[in-house]
């Protein structure tokens, strides 16, 4: 179970673009904490887990390995010139067609989308899974 969890952070650290170095940054651990976990030589904080499921754009669901489907948590920021969050790390994209089409292309599906509205900042949540 350890060694699965570890291959998944593996797996989406490297979708997204992200060394050890620069994920342990992220989550204020370090580089070798994250090579523990990919190796299955350890097991993130309790603590962790949801900052890192952020970090990843998955859910922790899918991280621990309660679902066999693979699961991406997008934001978007719906409106111009918006200050997001630093903890959201795709909120900053403006929300458009051609990312959903990319997407949609590569096995994904919509499960989840809700619009919100938080401190004066319009977003929107997309939930997206595909088979692992």
């Amino acid at each position: 179970m350890i060694e699965e969890i570890g291959k998944r952070i593996a797996e989406l650290r490297c979708e997204k673009g992200l060394t050890q170095l620069e994920l342990a940054e992220q989550l204020s651990v370090s580089s070798q904490a994250i090579s523990k976990w990919e190796t299955g030589g350890g097991f993130p904080d309790v603590q962790t887990i949801p900052k890192l499921a952020c970090v990843l754009n998955t859910t922790t669901d899918y991280l621990l390995g309660s679902i066999r489907k693979q699961q991406k948590v997008l934001v978007f920021n719906v409106l111009e010139g918006a200050n997001p969050p630093s903890w959201k790390p795709d909120y900053s994209r403006k929300y458009n067609v051609e990312l959903n089409e990319k997407y949609l292309k590569q096995g994904w599906r919509v499960v989840q989308s809700s619009l919100s509205s938080e401190q004066e900042m319009t977003y929107m949540l997309v939930v997206i899974e595909r088979d692992a």
